[in-house]
């Protein structure tokens, strides 16, 4: 719950008398209270080291919204990150550890995928009904991410929780350079399954950040048509389902390995989000992929 002064409501959205247009009347706005819901999660990866994420939304006042210079009461954010420690805490790390409070973890587990896949002009969530097909121009990408296990259960659940971070190196086929991407995500995967002790399955959401060294030329033409500009940095996100090919063909050698499909998406939330420019518009890439863990 916030309180903000009416010096500042005016600063940032009122309108003064010379700044007044047709379709932007002068406003003087009062004091205003605004509320924020959210969820802070915290995770201990060493006696020093912390990762936190965060998830929150703002509703923003009736003093506010009235102004001509807001469109919408609601505003969405989400923060992940890092934080080392000058301490000594190594007893209560322990401790903590121990106790495992939000999550339990048996194995430090890390991943590496390596993924390959076409460009789509189908948007997403007609991709996640079943609607696949490739652009014309046949675009593709190759990606590498690494991963490590954060958990192996949320909260008590059977999902799990990872860290990825990766390159993807996008093929224009002519239409302009190749170039890389860079990806950080969360990612969380569900496997308890019926059928688990015959065919161990997963299904994956990753939620994070995807910076592009350009702006490929799948999401180029649309984003341009719809936006004053584009944005290299976009929210990235990737669903996912495998099998394990241990499974599949009864080989021990391969029983921590998992063959899958996944969507790479890269958007701007449908203008809503100031740190992606205010874009409307992005691109999909259905890929196929081969992912190892590795345990330690």
């Amino acid at each position: 719950m916030r309180w903000q002064s009416q010096k500042l409501v005016d600063y940032y959205y009122g309108v003064e008398i010379d700044e007044a247009l047709p379709n932007r009347p002068a406003y003087e706005p009062s004091d205003a209270w605004s509320f924020r819901f959210g969820l802070d999660l915290q995770y201990r990866l060493s006696a020093r080291s912390y990762l936190t994420f965060n998830l929150a939304q703002d509703q923003l006042s009736d003093e506010v919204l009235d102004s001509p210079i807001v469109d919408d009461r609601y505003i969405f954010s989400a923060f992940l990150s890092y934080r080392y420690e000058f301490n000594n805490d190594e007893d209560a790390f322990v401790h903590a550890s121990k106790k495992g409070a939000f999550a339990t973890k048996d194995h430090d587990v890390w991943s590496y995928r390596v993924a390959a896949g076409y460009g789509t002009e189908t948007s997403f969530n007609k991709i996640i009904r079943g609607d696949i097909n490739i652009e014309p121009n046949r675009t593709q990408i190759a990606s590498l991410l690494i991963g490590k296990q954060l958990t192996d259960s949320i909260f008590g659940t059977t999902w799990d929780a990872w860290v990825n971070g990766g390159l993807v190196r996008h093929f224009e086929r002519g239409l302009q350079d190749d170039y890389s991407e860079y990806v950080l995500s969360i990612k969380t995967y569900y496997s308890n399954f019926p059928w688990k002790d015959t065919l161990r399955t997963r299904f994956g959401i990753a939620e994070g950040l995807s910076y592009g060294e350009k702006v490929s030329s799948l999401e180029g033409p649309s984003v341009k048509k719809k936006n004053r500009s584009v944005s290299h940095m976009l929210n990235y996100l990737d669903f996912s389902v495998d099998l394990n090919i241990g499974d599949l063909f009864n080989a021990k050698n391969a029983e921590n390995c998992y063959f899958g499909w996944s969507i790479h998406h890269r958007s701007g939330i449908f203008s809503s989000s100031d740190f992606f420019g205010n874009v409307s518009g992005g691109s999909n890439y259905n890929t196929l992929y081969v992912e190892c863990l590795v345990f330690s």
